[in-house]
């Protein structure tokens, strides 16, 4: 969880940094300047595989069992 939030953080900004890099966003220093316009790039695409890297070990953590193996699970000993 706190990797998607870290890589959501990173997508914001990275955005921010790479539009105003980009005069879309003017009115700051960073607004115009080519390196912000990559630096906001490589940022955004940092934080969209921090995103999918945290989503990917949430889906394998949260693994359902199957019928299956609910059966494995289940005791065999009529007894008990």
């Amino acid at each position: 969880m706190i990797l998607g939030i870290v890589g959501i953080l990173l997508i914001l900004f990275g955005t921010v940094f790479a539009l105003q890099g980009d005069s879309v966003l003017p009115g700051s220093a960073m607004s115009g300047v080519t390196f912000w316009l990559y630096a906001g790039s490589v940022i955004l695409v940092i934080g969209l595989v921090l995103v999918v890297l945290g989503f990917m070990m949430a889906m394998k953590k949260e693994k359902p069992k199957t019928v299956f193996e609910e059966r494995k699970d289940a005791p065999t000993d009529p007894s008990s």
